[in-house]
């Protein structure tokens, strides 16, 4: 697992994955893709936050 992604630690995590999701023609829900990470709860945190293992998600 990468522990850099290049991206920007700015963004929120549900704004990161937003833009993830936006390379794909049939993406995730949003929704779905933070139950899975267990990340629900840091939503709206800035990604640049998270915790390492947060991250790694």
């Amino acid at each position: 697992m990468l522990q850099v992604s290049g991206g920007p630690d700015t963004l929120t995590v549900v704004e990161r994955l937003d833009l993830f999701c936006s390379y794909y023609s049939v993406p995730f829900p949003i929704s779905r893709l933070l139950g899975m990470a267990g990340l629900e709860g840091v939503s709206r945190r800035r990604y640049g936050r998270l915790s390492v293992g947060q991250k790694q998600w």
